[in-house]
């Protein structure tokens, strides 16, 4: 078996096993870290000029909207903006045309 092979397995075999306490410590009424992470907010950026113009896409990655402070979720619906290189939810500011 080849060198990069037995690591695929070993990480695969990892994630399994993460996946699994997570899975456990879910059925038990726990809650993800990122559940938590969501009831924190942090403030709003006083700075921003109002309103957060982006573009429409999908998050490549979970972050905080830069209007509200909320967090955000992989594959969840974001204004990008390129030019602060920063997203908000769509209902924090406007769809550039």
């Amino acid at each position: 078996m080849s060198a990069a092979r037995e690591e695929t397995i070993r990480d695969l075999k990892a994630l399994r096993a993460h996946l699994d306490r997570t899975i456990e410590r879910l059925e038990k009424g726990g809650t993800l870290a990122r559940d938590a992470a969501s009831a924190e907010r942090t403030p709003p950026d006083a700075g921003l000029a109002e309103p957060f113009v982006g573009r429409l896409i999908r998050s490549k990655y979970s972050g905080r909207c830069l209007v509200c402070g909320e967090n955000y979720h992989l594959d969840e619906q974001v204004l990008y903006s390129r030019e602060l290189r920063r997203s908000a939810h769509p209902r924090c500011g406007k769809a550039s045309p």
